[in-house]
């Protein structure tokens, strides 16, 4: 799809799991074996580009002042993992509007 010259968003649910990075991977063709940059590509897909594609680029999609701050952190880097891990990691906290919806156990 970026080959081509498009742009795509990906939806994530509110405590950012069933529609996370696997799905955004799964998307993007980019489940294992995959290639470098396709899991930027599919981050890309669930931030920016979901924020473009709803028509909100001027309020989400990115961190930044005056803009909403919608985030999911999962416990690693997902472009830092094994190519077979980014689906697995684990979503260790989830904010949505400035305020944590989720963290989990022992933090």
């Amino acid at each position: 799809m970026a080959a081509a010259g498009l742009t795509g968003g990906h939806a994530m649910d509110a405590n950012g799991e069933s529609l996370s990075v696997y799905a955004a991977l799964e998307a993007e063709g980019a489940l294992p074996p995959h290639g470098p940059g396709q899991a930027l590509t599919a981050l890309q897909g669930i931030t920016v580009n979901a924020a473009w594609a709803a028509g909100e680029e001027h309020l989400a999609g990115r961190l930044a002042v005056g803009r909403r701050a919608d985030l999911t952190v999962p416990a690693e880097n997902p472009l830092e993992v094994p190519d077979t891990e980014p689906a697995r990691l684990p979503v260790v906290r989830t904010v949505l509007a400035g305020r944590p919806t989720h963290r989990a156990a022992g933090l």
